[in-house]
């Protein structure tokens, strides 16, 4: 760390920096945190007008009371008393370079003079947290939680700001993107009729259509009256454009949860910094732009297991909102911990040691300060998830920077001492120009172009291919999903239980998967398949090229030029009826769960390894028949 050949550099920055702020109106006068866009890099700015960059970590608690009874766990109240355990550890972190409390830290510890940030949770009264966000319920909910995390602590200058929730499922099915539009309107669609979230939802579609025979060309329905729609249930949609419908709605879900949060925490606290709710790794860019609008920063859980930072994507954010971003969780886990976790659930950024987790955290530490719209990073967690897993969730990592009985990773915690004290200096010197250019948020995806392959029958499944075809079924067993497999009067029987978790699925594979290894598919359009799936019933079709495996793999060697991305289609929702089922192969969008995260984000059309039928869980049982699969 070559610090005094910098020292002419900070005089300058030091020097100067206050007088851009005092010429520029001092926002901060006042005496609380801010956020300041300076010479093109944004910095947060302390309430004694300095420039801060906000290195944390998370959940610095007295005890992890997340835990199933009589499982070891974190208590730093064993042999200390609360104050004792609060200014050892403060000493602890800050001779390691932390200078900010992430959120979920013991009041005892933020009221030592750290900076610190403060996250506002509601209860879930639904299966999603925002379904129904339009009642009056809500925003009493909303007002007496706002009151009581904020009203204590609105004149606290060691506040920097409220995250405005954590990993909320803007996707509707989960907090994290799975390759499909949001489902929040579906869920909203599917409310009892005396519900407003119902009662908003009749409302949007009555507006976006000019007459009622318009929507009713539109779904392939038959009502009289848009009112008919109240005790509906969402099913089959041979509307076009059912996602462009999701998406409108969703921009009316964001600005309704973000204008009401906005709303009630500056009736209480006019002082502090107003974060983005935690987005899971993930974010619709409609809820993005929206969170932009109203809110002083983006907050951002940045789960990734590669070498760096996906630069590109942290862009794309920026690029979108032109608002600050903070990494609020980023973190690594190992199988080499003295908690003898098995991390099992939870996001997967798992290393081979100790000293890798050091080596990932200096680099990715370094990474996020080097950008000049990033204001800080927040490792996750101080301590270890519970033996046998957290209560709530059975979340079981190795996520601390201390095991369960509050002994420091050594060789972690070197490497967290060598970095945290550079990132401001880091961040002075990031690059001020953004270069990056038609910067999307999901990845535009292209399709491998090229002359059909007389070698390859159009035919991927039929009667008489029946016999050559290899399958392999799966699903989420820990959550009684299930998949069997049969061969019968010349088609392909799924019978499943969808389970209630993420659900199962068969993979299919194609005949010539013993002699070529892969299936050519060049010189065609799409994929379709002649399927009976039961009423209702939604289900996807996934992609997968040669070379495919769990996104964590060092490298995806495939064949014929494939470099192991997995593709989803769209969802389908069943009849009961033998239908053909049209896949358009650029319809297909990159599974940001499974396969290559680095590759060409092109579909190899040359080398398909396989196709897989996914059911996503809590659809129950049923059977799905396949009698052909063929390239159009």
């Amino acid at each position: 760390m070559h610090r005094k050949s910098n020292w002419f550099l900070f005089f300058v920055f030091f020097a100067f920096v206050p007088l851009i702020l005092s010429s520029e109106g001092a926002e901060n006068a006042h005496g609380f945190f801010t956020v300041k866009n300076i010479s093109e890099r944004w910095y947060l700015i302390s309430p004694d007008k300095k420039p801060f960059f906000s290195a944390g970590i998370s959940s610095v608690a007295a005890e992890d009371k997340d835990y199933k009874l009589g499982a070891r766990h974190y208590n730093g109240l064993e042999k200390k008393k609360i104050n004792v355990w609060a200014l050892d550890t403060m000493t602890f972190l800050t001779n390691i370079g932390f200078n900010t409390l992430g959120c979920w830290s013991s009041p005892e510890i933020c009221r030592l003079g750290m900076p610190y940030f403060k996250v506002i949770e509601f209860k879930k009264y639904n299966e999603n947290k925002l379904v129904d966000i339009f009642g009056p319920e809500f925003e009493k909910m909303i007002e007496k939680t706002v009151t009581d995390t904020c009203t204590n602590c609105a004149d606290d200058p060691n506040l920097i700001g409220y995250f405005l929730g954590n990993d909320l499922n803007w996707f509707g099915d989960y907090s994290f993107y799975m390759g499909h539009a949001s489902y929040l309107f579906d869920m909203y669609f599917d409310l009892d009729r005396w519900t407003a979230g119902k009662k908003r939802v009749i409302e949007f579609l009555k507006n976006r259509y000019s007459s009622l025979d318009e929507f009713n060309n539109s779904w392939n329905l038959k009502i009289t009256n848009f009112n008919d729609l109240a005790g509906m249930r969402m099913s089959q949609f041979n509307s076009k454009d059912i996602n462009e419908i999701r998406n409108e709605f969703l921009i009316i879900v964001a600005e309704k949860y973000y204008s009401l949060m906005t709303e009630k925490v500056r009736s209480i606290d006019k002082n502090h910094l107003i974060f983005s709710d935690r987005f899971a790794n993930s974010v619709p860019e409609q809820v993005l732009k929206i969170s932009g609008k109203y809110c002083d920063a983006i907050s951002l859980n940045y789960y990734k297991n590669l070498p760096d930072i996906d630069r590109g994507y942290l862009e794309a954010i920026y690029e979108i909102v032109k608002k600050p971003v903070l990494i609020s969780e980023f973190t690594f886990r190992s199988m080499d911990n003295t908690s003898e976790l098995r991390n099992t659930i939870g996001p997967d950024t798992t290393v081979a040691s100790q000293e890798d987790r050091g080596v990932h955290f200096k680099r990715y530490s370094m990474s996020f300060a080097g950008l000049p719209f990033i204001i800080g990073y927040h490792w996750f967690q101080f301590y270890d998830d519970p033996q046998d897993g957290r209560a709530s969730d059975d979340e079981d990592n190795n996520y601390g920077i201390v095991d369960q009985a509050g002994r420091p990773y050594v060789k972690l915690i070197n490497a967290m001492r060598e970095a945290n004290p550079d990132a401001l200096e880091t961040h002075l010197k990031s690059p001020l120009k953004i270069e990056a250019k038609n910067i999307f948020l999901s990845p535009r995806i292209k399709v491998r172009n090229g002359e059909k392959d007389s070698a390859f029958s159009p035919i991927y499944l039929d009667a008489k291919s029946m016999r050559n075809i290899f399958t392999i079924p799966w699903g989420d067993t820990e959550n009684n999903g299930k998949m069997t497999i049969q061969k019968r009067f010349g088609s392909l029987l799924l019978w499943f239980f969808t389970g209630y978790g993420w659900g199962c699925g068969a993979s299919i594979f194609p005949p010539t998967h013993e002699s070529a290894g892969y299936y050519n598919a060049l010189g065609y359009k799409g994929i379709k398949f002649r399927m009976s799936i039961p009423n209702k019933m939604r289900i996807f079709i996934y992609l997968n090229e040669s070379g495919v495996g769990p996104p964590w793999q060092k490298s995806y060697p495939g064949a014929n030029g494939a470099d192991g991305e997995s593709y989803s289609s769209d969802e389908a929702y069943g009849t009961g009826k033998m239908e053909d089922y049209y896949y358009y192969f650029d319809s297909f969008n990159i599974r940001p769960v499974w396969g290559n995260q680095s590759g060409n984000k092109t579909i190899d059309l040359q080398a398909i390894n396989d196709l897989e039928i996914a059911i996503p869980g809590r659809q129950g049982a049923g059977t799905i028949i396949i009698e052909k699969i063929e390239l159009y």
